[in-house]
């Protein structure tokens, strides 16, 4: 049977809508870096054995690439994905989603700064709308309160660790369009790990923390389903759905990531599901609808 393109993207959005439902709730157990090592450990020992059963060629590449490869992996999932942590822990899983969607606008925007690519109003307006539903989102406790303050430092990391996404993955634009995904994809889940492998050496007490998350305990019945879900298989389908879809299409289906994230989280998480939230929503992921389309 063959599956409809739009069915890949939408496996992606409810893929890793699951998975950062269960990222939250190993966030109450693990420490944000350790969280990102281990999800990454997983994928990349998923990704080489992947490598080995499709028999897909390894390189060669010219060591230019390849460096460029590993950096965007150690911003991209490595610093990137480690501040998601943080604003996931500090924001929940609702707010967290409306905040993901800054990431197409950073994308454009990157596009436009480092490619080249046209800048419309659509964007601008687009971008306008996501910052609207940010601010709907977190804006309600008094500025001076501590989950004011806790608030607003989730929001501050979250829109950095989009930043980071973007510039990361557009920088290697040209790079990705040579070579097969799998084969980039891996390399730069070489370079997550070894940025992260990196800070627990030189800072020892963040390597303790890794390592502590590498020890069998009961907060791995989160913290594996969640690589699994959001780094390995969200990766493949999301792979999938730009193959068999126009980049817009599966950018927008990908985008209700957001939608399923809030609703889960009210379900699983027992976050509110409110009207100002709803409305946080829909101006965050019109918004970036507007940008994609």
């Amino acid at each position: 049977m063959t599956i409809p393109g739009p069915a890949y993207a939408l496996m992606t959005a409810v893929s890793w809508a699951c998975a950062v439902i269960l990222f939250k709730k190993s966030g109450d157990d693990f420490d944000p870096v350790g969280l990102n090592t281990f999800k990454n450990v997983i994928a990349l020992v998923l990704f080489g054995v992947t490598f080995v059963a499709t028999g897909t060629p390894w390189g060669p590449a010219p060591a230019a690439d390849i460096w460029a490869l590993l950096i965007s992996g150690a911003v991209g999932l490595g610093i990137a994905d480690s501040l998601f942590f943080l604003s996931l822990n500090a924001l929940g899983a609702g707010r967290q989603a409306i905040v993901d969607c800054t990431y197409s606008p950073f994308i454009v925007l990157c596009a436009f700064l480092l490619l080249g690519e046209r800048l419309t109003i659509l964007d601008a307006a687009g971008g306008l709308l996501v910052i609207a539903g940010m601010l709907a989102a977190v804006a309600r406790r008094q500025e001076g309160s501590i989950e004011g303050r806790r608030l607003w430092f989730g929001l501050v990391t979250g829109v950095v660790a989009m930043m980071l996404m973007g510039i990361a993955i557009v920088a290697v634009k040209p790079i990705l369009e040579r070579y097969d995904v799998l084969y980039t994809t891996t390399m730069r889940m070489v370079g997550g790990v070894a940025v992260l492998v990196a800070m627990g050496g030189v800072h020892f007490p963040t390597g303790r923390r890794i390592l502590a998350v590498f020890r069998p305990q009961p907060a791995w019945k989160f913290a594996v389903p969640g690589a699994l879900l959001g780094t390995y298989l969200a990766t493949l389908v999301w792979i999938a759905g730009f193959k068999y879809n126009t980049a817009s299409v599966a950018s927008i289906l990908n985008q209700t990531s957001t939608i399923f994230i809030v609703l889960l989280a009210a379900v699983f998480l027992d976050e509110p599901l409110t009207r100002r939230r709803a409305l946080a929503v829909a101006l965050a992921f019109g918004g970036s609808v507007l940008v994609v389309v």
